[in-house]
């Protein structure tokens, strides 16, 4: 299983109603790598239950891209430079 396949296959385990194209995982993983793409996808999976299991498909993607923004964007500043 390569690296899109095994976070599709995560999205997939924690939001079994909708996974997004396997063309959203692959611009998540070349923006923001594997390892962050995948500790944001288990952050939105924590924030679904916090809502009751009531987010939409958009809002679950929304989340799980500004999640991985706000990394790099944390990561840029704790060393001081630009990612």
């Amino acid at each position: 299983m390569n690296n899109v396949e095994s976070l599709m296959s995560l999205w997939n385990s924690l939001f079994p109603d909708y996974t997004p194209p396997r063309t959203q995982f692959v611009l998540w993983i070349e923006m923001n790598g594997e390892e962050t793409t995948r500790q944001c996808i288990a952050a939105t999976g924590k924030k679904f239950l916090s809502m009751d299991c009531q987010m939409t498909p958009e809002h679950m993607t929304r989340y799980a891209s500004a999640c991985m923004v706000n990394r790099k964007k944390n990561t840029a500043r704790s060393t001081g430079g630009a990612q």
